[in-house]
Order: structure tokens, then sequence, then C-alpha cells
């Protein structure tokens, strides 16, 4: 099944827009999850959506692997051609409704939070959230 997404990645602290990306995506529901795929021009994101976990794979010239759960800490990581860098998450929410997904994290370096993000995944309702932001997304994932 295809739905029309948007995904942004906010700076928690400032409320800085960081990423936006919008576009038909590729949705797959299991029986204990929820998948959803949106490709763009030379990038792949995909959620996996638990009941109580969330994992997410970025891959493009950086591929990152980040697993989500409110108030653990987990390991992620990121990839490129210089090699592995190991990353440390902690959720302090994760919050799923019927149209949107809210997940606020920390990036942890050194033992203490080095950023703030919160990423939110949610159905397109309306024509001002149709708008495609620049990379616009294609269907499909796999």
């Amino acid at each position: 099944m295809k739905q029309d997404i948007t995904l942004i990645q906010r700076h928690r602290e400032i409320r800085e827009i960081l990423w936006q990306c919008s576009g038909s995506a590729a949705v797959e529901t299991t029986a204990k999850s929820r998948i959803i795929c949106l490709r763009m021009r030379e990038h792949v994101l995909s959620l996996t959506i638990y009941e109580q976990a969330v994992v997410l794979k970025s891959v493009s010239q950086l591929s990152v692997t980040m697993m989500f759960r409110a108030g653990h800490k987990t390991r992620a990581h990121a990839d490129s051609m210089l090699g592995t860098v190991p990353l440390e998450i902690y959720t302090h929410s994760l919050r799923q409704d019927k149209d949107a997904l809210r997940i606020a994290y920390d990036v942890i370096g050194a033992g203490a939070a080095c950023e703030r993000f919160e990423l939110e995944v949610r159905e397109n309702q309306h024509e001002s959230d149709r708008r495609r932001a620049q990379g616009g997304g294609q269907p499909g994932c796999r």
C-alpha cells in the first residue's frame, strides 16, 4: 500500500527543522509491525514500527541504523566508506497514534547527551501537508 507521508527531524532545544521530506511511501503491515519505506533520489529511509520500539534505517552515502525504545538507552551505528561510528541513543518518549509517530531522543557521546532531537512521521491529511520537500519522495522501497 502507498501512503503520502512527511518526515521531520527537529533540534529539540531550539525547535529548528534540520531535515524534512515528504513523499509517497510504501507501507506494509504485519502481525507484529508496520514498515514505512520512503525512497528519495539517492536515499532510502525505512522505519519498522513495533508496539514499544522503532527501528530506523537510513541508507545513502552514510548508512545509519538506530533503535528507539522509550526510557531506554540503545546502541546505534553509522557506516561510511571511512568506517563505522558506534552511537548511543537515549529515547525520552515514543508516541504513536493513528496518523503520527513522534520520537524524542538524545545522541549520547562520552556519557552525556551531545544533541537532542525529535523525529516526527505523519500521514499527510491536508493539501498544505502534501508539498514536497526538496529531493521529493518516490514510491517504493524494495
